[in-house]
């Protein structure tokens, strides 16, 4: 009966041993899944589209900025272009604009712009596209957009 106990025990403090070192394994595995508070999440930046009105020789002017919000990082302010006319916000939108963008339409006179971010791998583009008023007797040809400036993430 002694020896039952003993082999009894023996067993017990095997278990109970291979218990926490099992559960001692899981939990440095999961700390090894977590983010640690030292690594840098993936910086994806908002745009953000501004734009500086102004007249000269009586036409309507715009500076159109371009600002990217970086999580982790300054923001960065880009001059994009400076057109006859105004801007605002092109509510629809093509599929591939930027998810943390829109896309914005400058228009003046029967010419117009379109204006947007796409992502491109590691990269940003801010791409234009030009367009002209159509009209009984024209029918203007149709731009593709060209990319202009670019943002690396």
């Amino acid at each position: 009966m002694k020896r039952f106990l003993i082999s009894a025990g023996i067993v017990i403090a095997f278990l109970i041993g291979g218990f926490f070192l099992l559960n001692h394994y899981i939990y440095w595995e999961k700390q090894a899944d977590a983010p640690s508070d030292t690594e840098q999440p993936i910086d994806a930046p908002a745009f953000e589209w501004s734009y500086r009105d102004f007249e000269d020789k009586d036409i309507p002017y715009t500076e159109i900025t371009l600002t990217a919000f970086y999580d982790n990082g300054p923001a960065v302010a880009r001059t994009i272009d400076t057109i006859e006319g105004n801007c605002n916000v092109f509510e629809e939108a093509d599929g591939d604009v930027y998810e943390r963008s829109t896309m914005i339409i400058c228009y003046y006179a029967g010419f117009g712009r379109y204006y947007k971010v796409v992502e491109s791998g590691e990269e940003y583009l801010v791409q234009r596209r030009e367009f002209e008023e159509a009209s009984p007797d024209y029918n203007p040809p149709q731009q593709s957009f060209r990319t202009i400036e670019r943002f690396e993430s």
